[in-house]
């Protein structure tokens, strides 16, 4: 994913500047690959994700637009952890649409899932589901856990 922030100049006089504080959390941005429409040699792209207030982008030109951008890495889910009535059941990868569940099929099970990406970041529990088993036909008692 990458994330396009366009800048432009606004001259402003000093005596409405600030200092600029950092927000609070992780700098998502740090170290991460960067690109620009053009740069100054000495203020380059990658000086908007080194962690230092101190350094900055700037544009070669000064013609507009001026654009810079970061590459915060992809968010794909590799996987899921599947809860069958709020116990572990099976883990399968991110691109599985179903899971089986060798329970009878007249069991009333609530399922849920929790993914997890690249990184090892896990997401909150999904919504919960009660599929309606044993009433769909042509399958056996190993169904489709959704």
């Amino acid at each position: 994913m990458a994330v396009v922030l366009t800048t432009s100049l606004l001259m402003l006089g000093a005596s409405s500047l600030t200092d600029a504080s950092a927000a609070d959390g992780p700098n998502l941005a740090a170290g991460r690959p960067t690109a620009a429409g053009s740069a100054h040699a000495e203020y380059a792209a990658r000086n908007i994700t080194d962690g230092d207030q101190g350094t900055y982008w700037q544009s070669a030109g000064g013609d507009l637009p001026q654009w810079v951008q970061t590459d915060l890495g992809s968010t794909a889910v590799t996987g899921y952890d599947v809860y069958a009535d709020d116990e572990p059941l099976t883990s399968v990868a991110g691109n599985a649409t179903t899971c089986t569940d060798t329970r009878p099929a007249s069991a009333t099970v609530s399922y849920f899932v929790r993914a997890e990406d690249a990184a090892g970041n896990v997401s909150g529990v999904s919504n919960t589901v009660r599929p309606a088993r044993g009433r769909r036909s042509g399958r056996s008692p190993s169904t489709d856990c959704a």
